[in-house]
């Protein structure tokens, strides 16, 4: 797939890493470029934020026709005015995107301990939660303790955010890593709206950072 076959209003997730810190930022496509797309701006505080930061690496995930995620790499981004005079972005990219295995929604890293419950036979583990994102959560366990399918609720508390969260989800993946872990990958059953000002402060934070160094 080539950037500018993106459909119209397709999620578009903006991943920028400087050093040991990185975020990802989410967007929709709103226009196509002879090599790229038009993007809405991604807004933190108020803020456009502008991805023109000296050091960093840009690359963009976006979800295809197929349903799939597409990750393009040596991205050209600018900042553009549209046709009523907003400023937009722009994103152009020579080579096409490869399909990677991603949710289709932004993730944060989370990196916490966390009590996970089995609810089908109400064990109780401790686990680390990985990343969030508004649809689902992956987990870090010592051992095989899940199947395909389980209904899970996770609980973690992010003293830093001062925000703790219950969450609902069933078990959609399975990766077993050479440590002797497993990480699983969950779908929530509903949506958190506070999950979504997690989210929205863990991207603010890691922006920062970038920016700092």
């Amino acid at each position: 797939m080539f950037l500018n076959e993106a459909e119209e209003s397709a999620l578009v997730a903006i991943v920028v890493r400087k050093g040991d810190h990185s975020g990802t930022f989410e967007t929709h496509v709103n226009g196509h470029t002879s090599h790229g797309i038009l993007a809405d701006p991604v807004m933190l505080q108020g803020k456009r934020v502008n991805f023109n930061i000296p050091g960093i690496t840009l690359k963009i995930q976006i979800l295809g026709k197929d349903a799939k995620v597409y990750e393009f790499i040596n991205i050209v981004f600018t900042m553009v005015k549209n046709e009523e005079g907003h400023i937009i972005y722009q994103f152009d990219a020579q080579s096409p995107g490869k399909s990677i295995n991603r949710r289709s929604t932004v993730r944060v890293g989370v990196a916490l301990d966390a009590q996970l419950v089995s609810t089908t036979d109400q064990k109780v583990h401790t686990i680390m939660v990985k990343d969030v994102s508004n649809s689902g959560v992956a987990v870090v366990a010592g051992g095989d303790i899940l199947e395909m399918g389980n209904p899970i609720i996770v609980t973690f508390e992010d003293k830093d955010e001062g925000m703790k969260f219950s969450l609902s989800a069933v078990v959609v993946r399975k990766e077993e890593t050479d440590r002797a872990s497993v990480i699983y990958g969950c779908k929530l059953k509903s949506e958190y709206p506070a999950l979504s000002h997690y989210i929205n402060a863990k991207q603010r934070k890691a922006l920062q950072k970038i920016r700092r160094n």
